[in-house]
């Protein structure tokens, strides 16, 4: 078979040919985008088939484990992602199916999964059918947050029957943020919060300096409050959550005048159960400022749609809103973690170079840590400020704070 030059010597025509379904005479790979993908190798393949016929891919593969495996169970989570895609995602969508609410797709769809011992994952490429990453520096505006609540709603609504009526599917996911993942949370969150404040600190308005301080309060012991903000309620309301719900994992397709018209998520590797605020508190950090402070219209969007489906399916639980909000409060410090410890992150352009060692706060190069640079970024200084003002309208570090005593 000839192939075209490639850069993925792993991509060996036996695999080719299983990924096609049968010879493939001609194939072209190339990396995806410096920043684009943190915890796999992830290529873009156009693949010819014998027949002349032409499938475009993401294929990916766990990074080697000397490069991650310290601070987070890369092979463990690249499997996760192939069992959720296969085991998970399609019985969602089938539910979705069964009361007419499965389009538009929540997730790209998987075209293959590779096993051990050199696992991969192929994914249609779903740029051919116009979907993009958003404009990670500006964060995610109304219309782009409307779209992500509705599909979300969709997922935990299909999510949490499952869950339900076959628990077992869910036994042995990992959870990221827990006491097991210590060294990893410790290097992203623990001190990428230490990180922030020393830059906040020197953030004039009298406000940066009310909420440093307060801040300041619930540092010691942050770790072991994460933990308890994740920590899931078995007696609660639970669903399947998407577990790394940010810009990065979400695809989104524009209409003609330019707004956000449909979004996928995408890279379920960290996926498990629990709260619906675990997702909900996650992805907030990624929206803009302006969002954040209507994150009441955009939580009431979700519920309609997350109500309205768990009614359809005849769950035998459906939240109101009141609860929901109620939940987001107790759990208020996720919000705050991964704004201090991964907005930056999130919204640094890709100049920075942010690698998957800086996430955990190491750096080996010459000249300012990369986190430092993002942090001085004036559009994350913007963002950070707007969420310093809806959490002071809020009340919301007072709240945490009222729960330590």
């Amino acid at each position: 078979m000839p192939v075209s030059e490639s850069p993925a010597s792993w991509l060996t025509p036996s695999l080719l040919e299983k990924v096609a379904g049968g010879p493939v005479r001609d194939f072209e790979a190339k990396p995806l985008g410096a920043g684009d993908n943190f915890a796999s190798a992830a290529l873009r393949v156009r693949l010819t088939a014998a027949d002349g016929k032409v499938q475009n891919l993401i294929a990916k593969r766990p990074l080697p484990p000397e490069v991650v495996d310290v601070y987070y169970p890369i092979r463990e989570s690249f499997d996760v992602e192939g069992r959720v895609y296969a085991e998970i995602l399609p019985p969602v969508h089938e539910l979705l199916r069964s009361v007419g609410r499965d389009r538009p797709p929540i997730a790209p769809r998987m075209v293959h999964r590779e096993p051990e011992p050199e696992p991969s994952l192929f994914f249609e490429d779903i740029s051919f059918q116009g979907f993009r990453l958003a404009d990670r520096a500006s964060s995610l505006d109304a219309d782009h947050v409307r779209l992500v609540m509705r599909a979300l709603a969709r997922l935990h609504a299909a999510g949490s029957v499952l869950l339900h009526r076959q628990p077992a599917l869910f036994d042995n996911l990992p959870r990221m943020v827990c006491e097991e993942h210590d060294t990893f949370v410790s290097g992203m969150l623990e001190k990428g919060m230490a990180r922030f404040l020393r830059h906040a600190e020197q953030w004039p308005e009298e406000l940066c300096r009310r909420t440093v301080a307060k801040l300041r309060r619930l540092e010691p012991g942050c770790k072991q409050r994460l933990f308890a903000a994740h920590r899931p309620d078995p007696q609660g309301f639970n669903v399947a959550l998407h577990g790394d719900l940010w810009t990065g994992n979400m695809l989104f397709k524009y209409g003609q005048d330019g707004k956000p018209a449909e979004v996928r998520l995408i890279d379920y590797q960290i996926s498990t159960w629990g709260s619906p605020c675990s997702d909900l508190m996650y992805f907030f950090p990624t929206v803009s400022g302006e969002v954040r402070l209507r994150r009441d219209d955009m939580l009431a969007e979700y519920h309609d749609e997350l109500s309205a489906c768990l009614r359809e399916l005849s769950a035998p639980r459906v939240p109101t809103l009141a609860e929901l909000q109620a939940e987001m409060r107790r759990r208020g410090f996720v919000e705050v973690m991964h704004t201090m410890g991964c907005t930056h992150i999130i919204m640094a352009p890709h100049s920075v170079g942010i690698t998957f060692d800086n996430i955990v706060d190491l750096h080996t190069g010459d000249g300012p840590h990369p986190r430092d640079l993002a942090l001085d970024q004036d559009a994350h200084k913007k963002v950070a400020k707007q969420f310093f003002a809806a959490w002071d309208r809020e009340g919301l570090l007072d709240s945490l704070l009222e729960q330590d005593q």
